[in-house]
């Protein structure tokens, strides 16, 4: 009952790209993006189109490339806690996956229906103002998320943190 997938690569030559994972409850696997078949990441930059990755678990070894479009990662189940620098939860970005999202335009972690926590920087301040390709502004979002601050977050400049609580 929907997709099943552990290792994620696609190009879009004109469009947004969305991938929902309904991981197998008996092997739970994260959905990777990697390299699969000659592609590496997932590319709509030609298109500026959206990406949009729903999964409970979701780790970053290749870049996204976005061009002017929006990147969103969200859980699928709601009570699932989200962690940027900081591996204590499921759906974890590190201060390195997060510099492989490419978009001149904003990224959007969590869920508007969510209710987990979202942390930052448990393992360490997180700066993502070295790089023009990952100059992006950030949205964190929820329904009622507790937002926990552990360390640092550098944004590069003209770059904006959002906070959405959709309670």
């Amino acid at each position: 009952s929907g997709n099943n997938v552990s290792n994620l690569a696609a190009v879009v030559a004109n469009g947004s790209f969305a991938l929902t994972d309904y991981p197998n409850a008996s092997i739970p696997l994260p959905l990777s993006v990697t390299a699969v078949d000659g592609l590496i990441g997932i590319d709509t930059a030609g298109g500026n189109g959206a990406v949009t990755l729903t999964a409970d678990d979701i780790n970053i070894r290749d870049a996204i490339f976005a061009g002017s479009g929006v990147i969103t990662l969200q859980p699928l189940t709601l009570s699932t806690n989200i962690s940027l620098n900081d591996p204590s939860n499921s759906l974890s970005l590190t201060e390195g996956e997060l510099q492989l999202l490419n978009t001149s335009s904003t990224v959007v972690i969590g869920n508007p229906l969510g209710t987990g926590t979202i942390s930052l920087g448990g393992s360490g301040n997180i700066n993502l103002s070295g790089d023009p390709l990952y100059a992006y502004s950030l949205t964190l979002q929820g329904a009622a998320s507790p937002l926990i601050f552990n360390g640092g977050l550098t944004l590069a400049n003209n770059q904006t943190l959002t906070y959405r609580d959709w309670e």
